[in-house]
């Protein structure tokens, strides 16, 4: 993705949160942040899930690929109005080469 483009979209504030393996309680808890900045897009979407099931996503990050990587399904995610919440799904497209050029996080 073009510099200057990268610039004037991706700029809001966000944050990822590294959680643990689950306990025996299946709880997890914050073992390292990452934050990056995205574009963030109010859109309804149906995706399918981690699980395997449609869902419905309403919130959708758009990420550099050099930031992308980083993230992993089970990370929360902060940004803007959503809290703290596990993505449904992260997509990745790739350059050829095999470049990770953008992101889309799915959130609900």
């Amino acid at each position: 993705m073009n510099l200057r483009i990268r610039k004037r979209m991706m700029t809001v504030p966000a944050t990822s949160y590294k959680q643990s393996p689950p306990n025996s309680r299946q709880q997890t808890v914050d073992i390292g942040t990452v934050d990056f900045k995205c574009y963030p897009q109010d859109s309804t979407k149906v995706v399918m899930s981690k699980n395997g099931r449609e869902e419905i996503s309403s919130f959708q990050l758009y990420i550099h690929g050099d930031d992308v990587v980083k993230l992993s399904e089970s990370d929360k995610i902060t940004c803007m109005h959503k809290d703290r919440q596990e993505p449904l799904k992260i997509d990745t497209y790739y350059l050829p080469g095999g470049i990770p050029e953008v992101g889309v996080v799915y959130l609900q």
